[in-house]
């Protein structure tokens, strides 16, 4: 945003609103006190996924402007980061291999018994 004031006055608050939540903004070039010819605030942020509106609002201590007047500006509308290529079937890969380690560890703690009948018609474990 470029605060512009013909009198010569420092802002005493530049402010973006974002979904309702006000933020104060920083001079971009902390040295330009020149604000007659405009000096640029900037305001930085991660906005999370879906539609999002804002506003501005700054004053010099006597007057008060808000940036649209009535309303708001729509957007951005932010979308979610596209998947990372291959990172899903690494955990799949990393997931198969741990439960390929528990099996076999199971194995080794729990050893099958085997049941079969002898020519006699009697259970032998094996």
């Amino acid at each position: 945003m470029t605060y512009v004031n013909i009198d010569n006055l420092a802002p005493t608050y530049i402010q973006v609103v974002i979904d309702g939540t006000a933020y104060d903004m920083t001079k971009q070039n902390s040295t330009d006190n020149d604000y007659t010819d405009g000096c640029l605030y900037f305001y930085t942020t991660q906005l999370s996924s879906g539609t999002h509106d804002y506003h501005f609002k700054a004053s010099d201590g006597i007057h008060t402007l808000r940036e649209p007047a009535l309303g708001q500006f729509i957007g951005p509308n932010v979308s979610a980061p596209p998947p990372i290529p291959g990172f899903n079937w690494i955990f799949t890969i990393l997931g198969l291999i741990a439960l390929i380690w528990m099996l076999s560890r199971w194995a080794q703690i729990n050893p099958r018994l085997y049941y079969r009948k002898d020519n006699n018609g009697n259970d032998n474990v094996n």
